[in-house]
C-alpha cells in the first residue's frame, strides 16, 4: 500500500481490522484522542516514513515496540505530542 493515514477520528480506540495489513509505503497516524494501541496493525514493513503524532492517548510505548516488531522498518520515524503511560507485555 502506498500512503495510509488515520487522522482526526474520535471514534477511534484501537487498529482492529487491520491485522492484514501488511506493508505500508508511508504511515500517518495524527490527532486520534482516544487511540490508545497500534498493537492490531499487521504491518511488517514500513518502508519510507512513519509519522504519528498529536495521539493523546497513545503512549510512546506503542509507537517503540511497533517499530521494533517490523521487518523492514522505515527511514524516518516521526513521533511528537502522543500519551503517556504504561503498554502491556
Amino acid at each position: 500500500m502506498g500512503q495510509f493515514t488515520i487522522r482526526d477520528n474520535d471514534a477511534l480506540v484501537g487498529l482492529t481490522g487491520l491485522e492484514d495489513l501488511t506493508t505500508i509505503d508511508h504511515l500517518n497516524v495524527e490527532g486520534n484522542r482516544p487511540l490508545a494501541t497500534l498493537r492490531d496493525l499487521g504491518a511488517r514493513s514500513i518502508n519510507i516514513t512513519m509519522d504519528i503524532r498529536d495521539n493523546e492517548s497513545l503512549p510512546s510505548c506503542e509507537v517503540e515496540a511497533l517499530v521494533e516488531r517490523l521487518d523492514w522498518p522505515p527511514l524516518m520515524v516521526f513521533e511528537e505530542n502522543n500519551g503517556t503511560g504504561a503498554c502491556p507485555p
